[in-house]
């Protein structure tokens, strides 16, 4: 079968592709947790999230999402934890520059 044809199949099929980082594909908030609190390893899709509280959790996939409502306490202790465990981020202002933390090396080396 050629390759043609082969692509023809999967369509006439309902095979959907979907690429990482495709065009309007939605982002994560700033402050959103970024792997699932259900599935601790997994990451989370910026399209599925559940409102709870007034805080948003966002979740990796449907099941994650069931879960979660069968226990939403639990999953949303498991969010406040690892944010709190997350170091905060340094000002800029404090961060000693690159170049002043070595000394510059020269490109050329000298043979003898």
């Amino acid at each position: 079968m050629s390759f043609s044809r082969f692509a023809f199949a999967l369509v006439a099929a309902g095979v959907v592709f979907s690429f990482a980082g495709a065009a309007g594909a939605a982002e994560l908030p700033k402050d959103a947790n970024t792997t699932c609190p259900v599935m601790m390893k997994e990451e989370v899709d910026p399209d599925l999230f559940v409102d709870f509280k007034g805080e948003r959790i966002f979740l990796c996939c449907q099941k994650c999402k069931k879960r979660f409502n069968q226990d939403p306490e639990k999953y949303v202790a498991r969010v406040k934890a690892a944010k709190a465990q997350k170091p905060a981020a340094a000002p800029a202002a404090t961060a000693a520059p690159a170049a002043a933390a070595a000394p510059a090396k020269s490109p050329v080396q000298t043979v003898r």
